[in-house]
């Protein structure tokens, strides 16, 4: 009987993995108006994907769209920026961990023994708690890469490109080096030049109440859950300027929350 459940659990496991959507990576892409450079920023949707481009890295391509609002003929010209973009080697986090909490959590996400989920259980118990173990590794480097560019640059995640001029709009595809035979997964792509870029929106406060010696603010969540992944927030002591009042983001993991 235990081998028959071992089996039914493990088959569900691999039937539920067959019915999901095809792993991905998604893209986004700004542009530094000051430093005249394209940043582009990705990450995997998927767990396994994840770990695997870790090995294998990402390709990323450029290709010459649009010049002086004319599109170009086909085939398109073409760039490859990179072709093996990793995370960097363990050894060249040793300085930085040290001077951002965030590229230490991401070192260890990638680099370290485990995460303790204390973990007592053997057979198919062990299995969960280790795919739960992946799973929080995963949900923390993409966290760290989301609070630091830094972070994600050495997580593989961002790359700048400042071959870049006002006339001119691209495509961008951004893929994992995964072979086909392990895991198919979607390429990444985006059209962008330089006048396509907006500013990024202010967050919007909704009210602000003074009570007991205390400071309430509250601001709005949902309009800019696809721009802001977290907030940081400065108070003026005294008129000598900005200083945060945070130690850590405000992050919201609430969807609808305000």
């Amino acid at each position: 009987m235990k081998r028959l459940l071992t089996i039914s659990i493990l088959f569900l496991v691999i039937n539920t993995a067959l019915t999901q959507n095809i792993p991905s990576v998604q893209l986004s892409i700004s542009y530094d108006s000051i430093n005249h450079k394209m940043l582009l920023r990705w990450a995997p949707d998927n767990v396994q994907l994840w770990q695997l481009a870790n090995n294998y890295g990402y390709t990323i391509e450029k290709y010459y769209y649009q010049r002086d609002g004319k599109l170009l003929d086909i085939p398109l010209e073409k760039e490859i920026l990179v072709k093996d973009q990793k995370p960097r080697p363990l050894e060249e986090w040793e300085d930085f961990v040290q001077i951002n909490d965030y590229a230490a959590i991401a070192a260890q996400s990638v680099y370290g023994d485990g995460i303790d989920l204390n973990d007592t259980q053997n057979g198919i118990f062990s299995i969960v708690n280790k795919s739960k173990e992946l799973q929080s590794r995963f949900s923390f480097s993409l966290f760290a890469a989301d609070q630091s560019v830094e972070v994600a640059d050495f997580l593989g995640l961002y790359y700048e490109d400042h071959k870049v001029q006002d006339n001119e709009r691209y495509l961008y595809r951004v893929y994992a080096n995964v072979p086909d035979s392990i895991i198919s997964a979607d390429t990444a792509s985006v059209y962008f030049g330089p006048k396509d870029f907006d500013p990024l929106p202010k967050p919007r406060v909704e009210s602000i109440i003074q009570k007991d010696g205390q400071v309430i603010i509250r601001w709005l969540n949902e309009p800019f859950s696809q721009v802001f992944s977290a907030y940081i927030i400065e108070r003026s002591f005294n008129n000598g300027g900005f200083k945060k009042v945070n130690a850590l983001p405000i992050v919201n993991f609430k969807k609808g929350a305000r």
